[in-house]
């Protein structure tokens, strides 16, 4: 065989060689250069080395500092797969007629297909979680906080969740909960609820004292009234 045959035949092989590699390695047929990938977000390699909630907590979160809308993460989060996800998302992309139409739903999917040893721990503290007598009502809002980011629930569904595990003369004082939409609004809410509650409660206590003062020198006047009846019958 000549050297220019065999050059050809070895640029044919490479040839073959880049096609399949790329055809196993790309997940999705659009443009990665029309708009800058995002920064520091590191490839999802799956569990155990790492927590599906944890991975699109920071996906989101950075992609949304770069302007990405769900669309937009819809189409690009095979981008950040490592090999082995990239395999099970080129499975699950072609069945066409099952495949999530949109984030969300991909969401659902990509959870219940990686889902950490722990979720459903998470899960059970989140739904099970109450605010313990005393309990700052801060402490306790961050903490279901923490646990709906692990769980990846929705703000309204944590909203949810959340109040109904106050404190219930909290949960009472509470105004205007429709108009909650982020969760500086909910410590707002919930630091004025727990406030009118204690000046409530407080108030309830001042009162209770003063009856109870009012009782203790009226049963005192009766005693002095009962003691000189006493001595004026010579008893």
């Amino acid at each position: 065989m000549s050297t220019s045959n065999q050059r050809d035949n070895e640029q044919s092989t490479t040839g073959i060689l880049i096609r399949d590699l790329c055809e196993a390695t790309v997940s999705v047929d659009f443009n990665i250069d029309s708009v800058p990938l995002p920064v520091k977000i590191v490839s999802f390699v799956g569990p155990p080395s790492m927590n599906v909630y944890d991975w699109l907590y920071n996906f989101e979160t950075t992609t949304a500092q770069a302007n990405w809308d769900d669309n937009r993460r819809f189409e690009r989060i095979p981008l950040f797969f490592d090999e082995k996800v990239k395999s099970w998302y080129q499975y699950v992309r072609s069945d066409v007629s099952n495949f999530p139409r949109n984030w969300e739903d991909f969401k659902s999917l990509f959870i219940a297909c990686f889902p950490p040893a722990n979720h459903q721990d998470f899960y059970s503290l989140l739904y099970n979680t109450k605010q313990e007598e005393g309990e700052d009502v801060v402490a306790y809002c961050t903490e279901m906080l923490h646990y709906s980011v692990k769980c990846n629930i929705q703000f309204e569904k944590f909203l949810e969740i959340c109040i109904n595990g106050l404190d219930i003369h909290i949960q009472a004082e509470l105004q205007n909960i429709e108009t909650i939409k982020t969760y500086p609004e909910l410590i707002k809410n919930v630091r004025n609820a727990e406030k009118q509650y204690m000046f409530r409660r407080n108030n309830l206590c001042n009162w209770l004292l003063e009856m109870s003062s009012r009782l203790i020198n009226k049963r005192k006047e009766s005693l002095k009234s009962h003691k000189k009846w006493l001595l004026l019958c010579g008893k």
